[in-house]
């Protein structure tokens, strides 16, 4: 043929389908073994050359100029056959054209990668299409990409950590905002870019991430800490251990548990369901922060070392959430310390936390006196007591908010004493230094009370 074409092989029903949407495109030459079916076609599509042969026999490829081949596209259910035809494009006539395999079965899968041929599964888009009609507001990419589910498309029906806040904010790792869908227009999203209820937003990452970020955009359920990675990494020490609580954490957490040991070997071999427990000891702190790719907790003990230099150092180098269990557990409820980085992200964590330990929170603001309060300081006030009747609003419910003249790090401490086994929750500035001319709240509050704390790195 003197012009670019497409050869199709095999003529069933669906074949025909897809030859009248390909000749729209490109002249195609259609090869199959039925004459009657060939004869029945050949009114229907004049500008098309239909062959009556075998497409897997090398002699009927010889009749054919490939001189000017787009694209070859082979549907037969015989993986065997297909097979053979992407052999014959590519170790025969050495062609680096396209080859599309229409694929009726999950078996011969590698042997088509070898021939570089894309894998189209009509049967696995039938069923898309139809659980997408099913489930009009989640849908999975099933031919774009890896076709592994890492780009998805999902309706925002639920107000969560995640609606009405900067994407810049969200400090996403393994999932990112690729789209968003706003009244019939198309938003591109940048840093400043927010998701809103009743957005449609496309979402490319890992897959087992977007499942659990989908959940909580369709019914807003608390997936901590899902949103920042699949694992939760927990350092057991001897002298303090953390076996208790960290076990109690993964009873609660939807997320795997591992629990590795610090310097020294575990003394016990745990059995445990959600606990996983390997031969792996960390020698140095730092080490902890390499082990896995996708961890979205660590879980650390209190450490008792000269200068408090084990915590300062995980304040330093982590860049995932942590928690420094001190053996305060069960949780009897949580408390938001709003002199933080971020104090939305703080009372996000907080509500979230408290729907999966199914426990009251407490909301905690230490402020300076007026007369010593700076601008700025004042505005903070004010946003903070904007943010709690926003949330009150949102959730229908009357939040426990406690604003006190106080220390910010003094004031923490003493209003904790009075709440023992409450999960203390704040956030900070990610490379903030620690240093005496310049305290570090965060730091001096989780290294001064006797509660559990997380600390979310921003």
């Amino acid at each position: 043929m003197d012009r670019p074409f497409v050869i199709l092989c095999g003529l069933g029903y669906f074949e025909v389908k897809l030859l009248e949407a390909v000749s729209q495109l490109y002249p195609v030459v259609a090869i199959d073994i039925d004459p009657i079916k060939i004869n029945s076609l050949k009114p229907q599509f004049e500008d098309c050359e239909f062959l009556h042969a075998d497409a897997s026999s090398i002699l009927t490829w010889k009749k054919l100029d490939l001189k000017n081949l787009v694209a070859v596209i082979t549907t037969f259910t015989d993986s065997d056959i297909n097979l053979e035809v992407c052999r014959i494009i590519r170790l025969n006539f050495h062609s680096d054209k396209p080859i599309i395999v229409l694929s009726y079965s999950e078996d011969r899968q590698e042997e088509f990668k070898q021939y570089n041929a894309k894998i189209i599964k009509p049967i696995d888009m039938a069923i898309e299409a139809v659980i997408g009609r099913l489930q009009r507001n989640y849908s999975k990419a099933i031919n774009i990409g890896l076709g592994q589910s890492e780009i998805i498309e999902v309706s925002v029906l639920s107000k969560s950590h995640i609606t009405d806040k900067k994407l810049s904010k969200l400090k996403a790792k393994s999932w990112h905002v690729a789209a968003i869908y706003r009244d019939d227009q198309l938003i591109i999203p940048n840093g400043d870019s927010v998701i809103k209820i009743n957005d449609k937003v496309i979402l490319v990452g890992n897959p087992r991430t977007l499942e659990n970020i989908s959940n909580i955009l369709l019914k807003g359920i608390p997936q901590f800490p899902l949103q920042y990675g699949q694992e939760c990494i927990a350092l057991e020490n001897s002298p303090k251990s953390i076996i208790n609580e960290t076990m109690y954490l993964s009873e609660n957490l939807s997320a795997k548990f591992t629990l590795v040991s610090y310097k020294f070997p575990l003394a016990d071999r745990l059995n445990h369901p959600k606990l996983s427990t390997p031969d792996t000891i960390v020698d140095k702190l730092k080490d902890i922060f390499t082990l896995k790719e996708d961890v979205g907790l660590y879980i650390f003990p209190e450490f008792d070392d000269f200068l408090n230099l084990k915590l300062k150092s995980i304040f330093k180098k982590c860049t995932k959430p942590f928690l420094i269990a001190k053996g305060a557990y069960p949780y009897k409820g949580i408390i938001a310390v709003m002199n933080s980085f971020d104090m939305l992200g703080v009372l996000e964590t907080t509500i979230e936390l408290s729907k999966i330990f199914n426990v009251e929170y407490r909301v905690l603001l230490n402020v300076m006196p007026d007369s010593l309060s700076t601008l700025s300081e004042k505005i903070q006030i004010r946003k903070a007591a904007a943010l709690v009747r926003d949330f009150e609003s949102v959730y229908k419910t009357k939040i426990n908010f406690k604003t006190q003249v106080k220390n910010p790090v003094v004031g923490t401490i003493e209003f904790t004493k009075h709440f023992p086994n409450h999960l203390v929750v704040l956030n900070y500035k990610k490379n903030s230094k620690i240093s005496f001319l310049k305290p570090h709240i965060a730091y001096l509050i989780v290294k001064k009370i006797k509660n559990s704390a997380l600390a979310v790195p921003l």
